[in-house]
């Protein structure tokens, strides 16, 4: 190995030496990364990360952890430290091992493999809405809140809004429960709220409710799959509310599966692995590689958009991720370059185990090299779609990091 690293360095140096005199052809990132490996890169078929077994990332240092936030090597949150607070926006938990094996697209995950259940967690405290009606739901004058259901299209009961003209009803969330990671002590934090409705539109607003709406400016929320969403918003005051309600007309609306996410997590909401070369088995080298995961829905889990949410016992299943996204992106040597190297995909789960794999084609990884002593690349794993952020969990098992010297065979 030190043979070929002061090879490597020698040829780095003479190539560099070349490109003084033909700076407009040569292309000098290559020059210090030759084509010259040895035979251990040859086989695609090692996984440089077997080492690193998944576990569950540490705690919020005021709960009691030492480990540093960016500790390379280690399976972390990409969260932990910077949302504010110590509350557990995901989780990972052990969940067994598969069980029996699985075989699919000449690739087999093993019976023996441990499982991991990954959740970005609904922070609802009462998403089903089953139970009697939280304190936090709250209307003014003639308007109303209300449990209803169940009925042949609702998910069990749901909470009914009637809002007559100059009226609104809604919720507050101030109030302790509500919302799990009390917002109300976190006045810059921003929140999403997505929930299922069988109706077609929901006119609202996020406002100071000790000044009467007018509703000239209400909003409409996004509708998409039966899932509602609305404009992301903060708990800024002991008067913020949810208002539903419409100028010059009654609206009645119906809401159930509340999913509440802090929004300006954004890409912080992952799980990441962080690697120094030396961190793998081979030492890691620039090229291509391929990082790949097994997941599946929990068995306890089903969509928020299931058909099978309508039936009992099925009302209070917990949330299962559609999709999920794999992340490959470069960390270190970013001179002269305005955004790292990223490939990243987003990946239909479903009820059987897949092996989600994501490749670099049409690109590299080309700006570091094995004696580099900081973190060069980030593995990354997202519950949700990278474009769409909604709670909810997936198995996870055998995470891989292969490496194709000559490129993808297939």
């Amino acid at each position: 190995m030190g043979m070929r690293r002061r090879s490597r360095a020698i040829i780095a140096i003479s190539a560099s030496l070349s490109c003084l005199t033909a700076l407009s052809s040569c292309d000098w990132i290559s020059s210090l990364f030759p084509e010259s490996f040895g035979p251990e890169y040859d086989d695609t078929t090692t996984n440089y990360i077997a080492a690193h077994s998944l576990s569950a990332p540490p705690l919020a240092s005021d709960q009691g952890s030492t480990i540093g936030l960016d500790s390379p090597a280690i399976w972390d949150w990409a969260w932990r430290g910077v949302s504010g607070n110590s509350f557990q926006y995901m989780t990972l938990a052990d969940e067994g091992t598969v069980g029996t094996a699985v075989a699919s697209g000449g690739y087999t995950l093993a019976a023996d493999e441990n499982v991991w259940r990954l959740e970005l967690v609904n922070l609802a405290g009462d998403p089903y809405l089953e139970g009697a009606p939280h304190a936090a739901w709250d209307s003014i004058g003639s308007a109303s809140t209300a449990q209803s259901g169940p009925n042949t299209s609702s998910h069990g009961q749901f909470i009914r809004l009637d809002a007559p003209d100059g009226d609104w009803a809604g919720f507050d969330p101030n109030e302790t429960g509500f919302i799990l990671d009390a917002p109300a002590s976190m006045p810059t934090a921003r929140y999403s709220l997505k929930a299922f409705s069988t109706v077609s539109s929901i006119r609202y607003i996020f406002g100071d409710s000790s000044v009467a709406p007018s509703f000239d400016d209400v909003s409409p929320s996004t509708l998409s799959a039966s899932r509602h969403e609305f404009d992301v918003f903060s708990v800024e005051s002991a008067f913020t509310r949810f208002m539903t309600g419409t100028p010059g007309a009654t609206q009645t609306v119906n809401l159930d599966d509340l999913r509440f996410t802090r929004s300006d997590l954004g890409e912080g909401a992952r799980l990441r692995l962080i690697l120094r070369p030396s961190d793998t088995v081979p030492t890691l080298v620039a090229g291509q590689y391929e990082f790949s995961v097994w997941a599946r829905w929990p068995d306890d889990a089903l969509p928020y958009d299931s058909t099978s949410r309508t039936l009992a016992p099925n009302f209070e299943k917990p949330f299962a991720a559609k999709r999920l996204t794999l992340r490959i992106m470069q960390t270190g040597f970013l001179v002269d370059r305005d955004t790292p190297v990223k490939f990243q995909e987003s990946f239909s789960v479903g009820s059987g185990w897949t092996r989600l794999a994501l490749r670099m084609d049409g690109g590299n990884l080309d700006r570091f090299d094995e004696s580099s002593s900081e973190a060069v690349i980030e593995l990354a794993i997202f519950p949700y779609d990278d474009q769409d952020m909604d709670c909810g969990s997936a198995l996870i098992a055998a995470p891989s990091l292969r490496f194709f010297k000559d490129g993808y065979p297939d």
